[in-house]
């Protein structure tokens, strides 16, 4: 039972050197290639099909998303930023291509019915608890 500490320390010691080796065997084993490919699907997961709706980039298979996943590929092997490839996506089919859309426009209105939804409910309710609370007083 004495030694339990150091059988623990040993373990531990252990753990971190084979998650060390593990993680530098990942990191050499990354080429350009397989950051590309990486790069493009994290891409492909910020834009709509431009045809089907509400569904990914990265899940449709229809031609023109095929096109568009390889224009990706071509354009972060050309040297450009994911932004810029975003950028070029938004500039041609507009900004309904992205998943997330930014707070604006018709969204700020939807942006202000839910956050209205939930705080006048809270409020009203925390007015009735308070007001109920003093009459028992």
């Amino acid at each position: 039972m004495k030694h339990f500490g150091l059988r623990i320390l040993v373990l531990g010691a252990i753990s971190t050197l084979s998650a060390f080796v593990f993680f530098e065997k990942t990191v050499e084993s990354q080429t350009p290639e397989t950051d590309i490919s990486s790069q493009a699907l994290s891409i492909e997961e910020q834009l709509r099909c431009p045809v089907c709706a509400n569904e990914k980039l990265s899940t449709c298979g229809l031609a023109i998303c095929n096109d568009m996943k390889q224009s990706i590929r071509e354009q972060l092997a050309a040297g450009r930023s994911a932004d810029e490839v975003i950028l070029y996506f938004v500039e041609s089919y507009g900004e309904e291509i992205r998943v997330s859309l930014g707070i604006g426009g018709v969204n700020l209105l939807l942006w202000m019915w839910t956050g209205a939804s939930i705080i006048f409910p809270l409020a009203i309710g925390y007015t009735l608890l308070f007001r109920l609370k003093r009459t028992q007083r």
